[in-house]
């Protein structure tokens, strides 16, 4: 009996570790590993005493919550309430997600899965939460960097995507204006009717909308680009930009139609 007890709390720690550790990752704190052990010790410290005595379903539920709002409580001291409640929901779903998929398991085999069974598909289930909330992070870290744009030129609207590129720090000589590059598309549907895909090769944009080439360095040494200015540019948040509006190339295949300087924010 004794060393069914011994399992049973290991198999609590290890198993409280994993939901801990998926917790810290999905508010992108970094606790010391030592933190999350001690909480664990704690969480199965209190399973343990709770098996000694026999409660009911309905009491059971909400002191296994309370444990969870001390847990959470220990791991973010409760200095911020939105990290503490984004821990306390990741803590219990993932509780509830775990025990769920292992008593679904049990069922349809229909046997008492072991101590490190269990163990073992918590253990897979906790790598695919985690990647989840990686890929997660991911993109919202990737989101931040693409802009939802409106370009307006004589009652033409043209919305588009651009990017942030840190690389993007042309600016015009003339007015000081940070450049926003956009491919040779948007040009055409912001200016239609007005100009052909031979004016752009020909480099002859301004004898058709004004605006004038400026010189440029690239790689591949010094280059020509046509930049004009339209009559307003504006941000997904109603902010607008004062820029000039540049054509490049090298769009083909992105999910976006402009680069936008962060001079221009």
């Amino acid at each position: 009996m004794q060393v069914y007890i011994e399992d049973a709390v290991l198999q609590n720690l290890i198993i409280n570790y994993m939901l801990l550790s998926i917790s810290n990752f999905a508010i992108n704190e970094k606790s010391k590993w030592y933190k999350l052990l001690l909480v664990s010790i704690f969480g199965a410290c209190f399973a343990f005493m709770l098996s000694f005595f026999k409660i009911k379903m309905e009491f059971l539920i909400p002191i296994k919550i309370l444990c969870a709002v001390l847990i959470t409580l220990f791991m973010t001291k409760g200095d911020n309430i939105k990290k503490y409640l984004l821990f306390f929901f990741v803590f219990l779903s993932s509780t509830f997600v775990m025990g769920g998929c292992v008593g679904a398991l049990e069922n349809l085999l229909q046997k008492k899965l072991s101590a490190l069974s269990i163990t073992i598909i918590i253990a897979f289930f906790y790598i695919i939460l985690k990647n989840i909330i990686r890929q997660f992070y991911i993109k919202r870290k990737v989101d931040k960097f693409y802009y939802s744009i409106d370009l307006l030129k004589d009652g033409e609207q043209c919305k588009i995507k651009a990017y942030l590129d840190s690389g993007n720090l042309l600016q015009d000589e003339k007015t000081g204006l940070p450049i926003l590059i956009v491919n040779y598309a948007t040009l055409e549907k912001l200016y239609r009717n007005k100009i052909t895909v031979v004016d752009y090769l020909q480099q002859k944009l301004d004898k058709k909308l004004g605006g004038r080439y400026i010189d440029y360095e690239t790689v591949g040494g010094k280059s020509k680009m046509f930049v004009c200015k339209i009559d307003q540019v504006i941000m997904s948040t109603g902010e607008k930009i004062e820029v000039m509006i540049g054509v490049g190339n090298g769009f083909n295949g992105k999910d976006y139609q402009a680069l936008l300087s962060p001079l221009a924010i």
